[in-house]
């Protein structure tokens, strides 16, 4: 069979224009990797349809292969080139599916090379495409996502079917991943808008802070303006109180200027439990300064009243009933004057049994005069320490036993002590004990240890007698600014008068009364403005030369016993001190100015 009856042969059948009868084709993406080949309905040819129709189809199919050959550009219009050859080819092939064996050869010689070009044609578009629009990871990701097929038939169109339904397989689960990512992706989406939330409702918080803090700024900017305002208020203040405080001690030192430099407190000691079936002597408290004196034997017997009866006035006169309170109150001045800068001395003087100690001492917890005044001096350099002042306080403890000076911290001592005056630093004892203190109760503990190592004996009218003169001396120096301020504080519990022939240890009461003697003639000196007073007489007067002389403030309590067997005893000790209370001194504050 020649060509010409092929020719002839293939005009009769029409195949309708693929065109015409197939779906519209989907318009490529640029970034599409995959040609998705619609789906061809060929319809029978109609009657009369010319067969060089077809020819020029197959014709124009195979030219239009080879122009896509030798294209050097596989754009988006090569590629649907191609997809319209291919489905014209598909749609030849169908037509000749129908004829007889010879036009079937030759139609199948074309539509093979039909394919080929088809084939190549869209193996290259789609390379150029990956090649120019997508990236190269992008290339990585699809070629290992979906595997190539194996090559089938061009006539296996259930292999075909089945290469699509695992591959519609493997979108389908590409699919589900995507839709899986995206659901992921959406939780990540509401958890970083609730952080955002958070985040925003934080910055609104953070806008609040800073508004806070600047508020807070402004009230500190004022604070320090009122501080700075109230800190030269104060240092105004400190000004203004220490020029009362030195007024003040001016003032306080006139006061006890015009009470007077010595005076002289008159105490009755109260009638013991097992003193009751004796005889009290007649007192009369005339006023708070004043003592009347009388026997009760002369009052029985008719005589005259006025004439037996003696009166003294003292600056100050406490009954049997009067507390140790009450007692201390006129004393704690002169505890005051201690800290400004003065020598003070109170000393107790009276016939044994009269009192004396425990004016001086007290018992349990009624405290006698020297734990009070040591209370009451740590108490008031605490308040002053708070205005500036510094100070330094330091205490010792000594006995006059038949004229030699014991340390009664240190009575094993074999050292020898003597008394050295000083104009300045007044009397010193040498080589005595002496202990910084701080505190009250560091002098208290020092206290108990002296009052075991005293001298004490039984009398007539004392089973504990003191048979020494006890000395407690705290001395206190105080600093203020370029000041510097020595003052102190002197308490002395003497030995107890008693007369020679009642007595039962004569050597210690001979002893006793001349150093009471010498005491009354140095008063005695001082009351008559002496030139020469005879401090030396007696230790226990050279001792208080600092605070019985010029430079000085005493305070002297006389004690006597209420009964009338001690009557004599009791006038002679109520003379001496108004003797005592006569005699003025000019005293004078210790200072020293510009301390280095």
């Amino acid at each position: 069979m020649n060509k010409t009856n092929i020719a002839s042969r293939l005009r009769p059948p029409m195949i309708r224009s693929a065109t015409s009868t197939a779906k519209k084709l989907p318009v490529l993406k640029e970034n599409s990797t995959n040609i998705t080949i619609p789906t061809v309905t060929f319809n029978k040819p109609g009657p009369g349809a010319a067969s060089s129709s077809s020819t020029s189809n197959v014709l124009a199919s195979s030219h239009a292969i080879r122009r896509g050959r030798r294209s050097k550009s596989f754009g988006v219009s090569t590629a649907k080139a191609s997809m319209h050859n291919k489905i014209k080819s598909s749609a030849l092939t169908s037509t000749l599916a129908k004829k007889p064996l010879a036009g079937r050869v030759a139609a199948t010689n074309v539509t093979s090379r039909l394919n080929t070009g088809l084939t190549r044609t869209a193996t290259l578009a789609a390379a150029s495409k990956t090649a120019v629009k997508r990236p190269a990871a992008a290339t990585a990701e699809t070629t290992k996502a979906v595997p190539s097929a194996p090559k089938l038939s061009k006539f296996d169109f259930k292999g075909r079917l089945a290469a699509l339904e695992d591959k519609h397989k493997v979108l389908v689960t590409t699919h589900k991943e995507a839709k899986s990512r995206l659901e992921i992706l959406e939780d990540e989406n509401v958890s970083f808008k609730t952080k955002c939330e958070e985040q925003e409702q934080l910055l609104e918080e953070l806008k609040q802070y800073k508004d806070k803090y600047q508020a807070t700024e402004r009230e500190n900017e004022h604070h320090k303006t009122q501080l700075k305002e109230a800190l030269q208020s104060i240092e105004d203040l400190k000004r203004n109180l220490r020029e009362h405080e030195e007024l003040r001690r001016q003032l306080h030192n006139d006061v006890q200027d015009l009470k007077g430099n010595i005076r002289v407190f008159c105490r009755v000691r109260p009638i013991k439990p097992d003193e009751e079936d004796r005889m009290p002597c007649n007192m009369d408290y005339i006023d708070d300064d004043t003592l009347g004196l009388r026997k009760s034997r002369e009052s029985v017997m008719g005589r005259d009243k006025g004439e037996s009866k003696l009166e003294f006035t003292f600056d100050r006169v406490f009954a049997a009933e009067s507390s140790q309170a009450e007692v201390f109150e006129d004393l704690s001045q002169l505890v005051q004057s201690t800290l400004d800068g003065y020598n003070v001395c109170v000393f107790a003087y009276g016939q044994t049994g009269s009192g004396k100690t425990y004016t001086m001492l007290g018992s349990g917890d009624n405290l006698g005069m020297i734990p009070r005044s040591v209370d009451l001096l740590f108490t008031k350099i605490a308040e002053l320490e708070q205005l500036g002042w510094v100070y330094e306080v330091q205490v010792s403890f000594m006995e006059i036993y038949n004229e030699t000076i014991k340390d009664l911290l240190n009575p094993d001592s074999k050292k020898s002590h003597e008394i050295m005056y000083n104009e300045g630093k007044g009397s010193v004892v040498t080589n005595l004990c002496t202990e910084t203190v701080s505190t009250a109760m560091m002098v208290k503990k020092l206290m108990i240890k002296a009052n075991n190592n005293r001298a004490i004996a039984a009398t007539n009218f004392n089973l504990h007698s003191s048979r020494s003169h006890a000395v407690t001396k705290i001395s206190v120096r105080g600093y203020f600014e370029h000041n510097v301020f020595n003052g102190s504080l002197n308490l002395v519990d003497l030995a107890g008068s008693e007369s020679a022939k009642n007595s039962e240890r004569m050597t210690e009461t001979k002893n006793i009364n001349k150093s009471l003697s010498a005491l009354g003639t140095v008063m005695l000196a001082l009351h008559n403005k002496d030139k020469h007073v005879p401090y030396r007489n007696s230790k226990l007067t050279y001792l208080l030369q600092s605070s019985l002389g010029g430079n000085s403030k005493t305070l002297m309590f006389v004690n006597i016993s209420p009964l009338e067997e001690c009557y004599n005893e009791s006038v002679n000790s109520l003379r001496f001190a108004s003797k005592v209370k006569e005699v003025k001194t000019g005293s004078k504050r210790n200072r020293n100015v510009n301390r280095s």
